[in-house]
């Protein structure tokens, strides 16, 4: 990993941040769900990334966050 990719990573990171204060509470029965998701597929959230790992563009994750809210 470079700094382009810690770069990437920690911009996405910031985003999801204000996507968390903005929108109202996390629904519980979503959240268990994605939780059960990635326990059986760990490794989701390393190809979910942005940069050379094979993620999408950030605004592209935020907006799919934001839809899914």
């Amino acid at each position: 990993m470079d700094r382009n990719d810690q770069q990437a990573i920690g911009t996405l990171f910031e985003k999801l941040a204000n996507v968390e204060r903005q929108t109202p509470p996390r629904d519980a029965e979503a959240e268990r769900f994605i939780n059960d998701q990635i326990a059986r597929q760990p490794g989701a959230p390393y190809y979910m990334a942005p940069g050379r790992v094979g993620g999408t563009a950030i605004e592209e994750k935020v907006g799919l966050i934001r839809a899914c809210r």
